[in-house]
């Protein structure tokens, strides 16, 4: 879990990171789509798993989402 954050990357478009509660950010996408746009800045819970971007990873590591949804505040 963490926040997903949608802001601009260095292609030209807004991407998608997650910064989780602990540890170093992940990249999800260098284009944020409607629904994550839709969460910026709220928490999200996220499955899937770490991927290699060969000869693309500018921003961070990578992360390769399977799913990803809000998680209602307590």
């Amino acid at each position: 879990m963490g926040t997903l954050v949608v802001e601009p990357f260095g292609k030209g478009t807004d991407g998608a990171r997650l910064v989780p509660d602990e540890g170093a950010p992940w990249v999800l996408t260098y284009r944020a789509t409607a629904a994550m746009r839709s969460v910026d800045g709220r928490r999200v819970s996220v499955r899937g798993r770490p991927c290699s971007k060969q000869g693309q990873a500018i921003a961070g590591r990578h992360f390769d989402a399977d799913t990803l949804s809000a998680v209602r505040p307590e």
